[in-house]
């Protein structure tokens, strides 16, 4: 039986279960369709890819069993971009992920692509430039580029925080949200814990001893890790099952308000939307989409509009549509263009639409409105 010391065995303890356990959400997954399970489920598996690789360098089975080296399923790259999704997933509700997202990706696919091409090498010239390059030159540039990559993921984690704190009031007097949100926080933190302490141990093996250091000097980092994964799965996963990921925005529209300085930062952002980038010539434009666009929640942009000018989000971009079309209908340069060609130019769908709102608003329908203006 090999020697194993207390260190490694909970490592590779730790590294084991959380593969069984990104199983068994995966298997969740497969049954309520759960977004966030699926970015937490991948972040568990990096993170315990990692425990794996830091036990198989350090305890030497490398030289044991080194037709496993370089084998391509170490992801240590791809930890911060599933971390950041996962958070995004957790707090916007209608969270869809986009193609542009897939860029979050493009590190660690480099990182699958070298592994893959050293693991194709013969075992022994694999095994020599694993020892003699790697260790001493890739690994640590690995290191870095996970440390700089984790800690831009972090600062754009707290970002999404900080945008939607306005939720605030509700999460103080709701113990589902105010839990889920606790989560959040501690996640982050914890993590964040893992990020100071494996660059402080990067730093020393690196300035004082010139990276000469056994594997195992790093034994303290994973052993942080393997706790921080055990809290995870026990925490993500056991708590917050009982916890919707949309805990942190409200459910009732009409039970919270947004605070006035928080509102008027809002109408400029609306503003700017509406006026200067005319969203509202997009014919399919949608709250939510209007609510992205201005950094808000769609319940509380959908509260905004309808205190501060008294109309719902149809009646109030139609308005800007109408105010658009008045300008459209008159302009010299349309002469040639039919009044259902300017309809459709000022987002509406239909003639008839455009008709019935057009009189609604100005009283008379877009003929008499350009002959009362000839």
């Amino acid at each position: 039986m090999p020697n194993i010391s207390i260190a490694e065995l909970l490592i590779i303890t730790g590294g084991l279960q959380g593969l069984i356990f990104t199983f068994l959400l995966l298997v969740k997954l497969n049954k309520d369709k759960s977004k966030q399970n699926l970015w937490l489920a991948l972040f568990i598996l990096f993170f315990s890819l990692v425990l794996v690789k830091g036990w198989y360098i350090g305890s030497g089975l490398y030289l044991k069993f080194s037709d496993l080296i370089f084998f391509p399923v170490y992801f240590s790259l791809g930890i911060g971009p599933v971390f950041y999704l996962y958070i995004k997933c957790l707090i916007k509700k209608d969270y869809k992920f986009k193609q542009v997202e897939l860029l979050h990706f493009v590190l660690p696919l480099l990182q699958f692509i070298y592994h893959t091409i050293n693991f194709l090498k013969p075992i022994p010239e694999r095994l020599s430039y694993f020892q003699n390059e790697y260790l001493f030159t890739y690994l640590p540039i690995e290191d870095v580029l996970g440390i700089l990559g984790l800690s831009i993921y972090y600062v754009l984690s707290f970002r999404i925080i900080k945008k939607y704190q306005l939720a605030n009031q509700s999460i103080k007097s709701v113990t589902s949200k105010k839990n889920l949100y606790k989560w959040i926080n501690h996640f982050i933190i914890f993590s964040y814990s893992m990020l100071v302490f494996w660059a402080l141990t990067s730093s020393v093996d690196f300035f004082i001893y010139d990276y000469t250091k056994n594997y195992s000097f790093y034994y303290p980092v994973y052993l942080w890790m393997v706790f921080i994964l055990y809290w995870i799965i026990y925490r993500g996963f056991i708590q917050t099952n009982k916890i919707r990921p949309d805990a942190l925005l409200p459910t009732e529209v009409v039970s919270y308000s947004l605070p006035e300085k928080d509102s008027k930062i809002f109408i400029q952002k609306l503003k700017k939307c509406m006026e200067e980038d005319k969203l509202f010539l997009k014919s399919k434009l949608t709250l939510n989409e209007l609510a992205e666009k201005v950094d808000i929640n769609s319940k509380y942009l959908s509260q905004l509009i309808n205190k501060k000018y008294d109309k719902s989000f149809t009646e109030f971009v139609n308005e800007y549509r109408i105010g658009y079309a008045k300008e459209e209908l008159l302009s010299i340069k349309n002469t040639h263009l039919t009044i259902s060609a300017i309809s459709e130019k000022c987002g509406f769908n239909s003639k008839s639409t455009f008709n019935e709102v057009f009189k609604k608003l100005t009283n008379l329908t877009p003929s008499q409105f350009i002959k009362s203006n000839a």
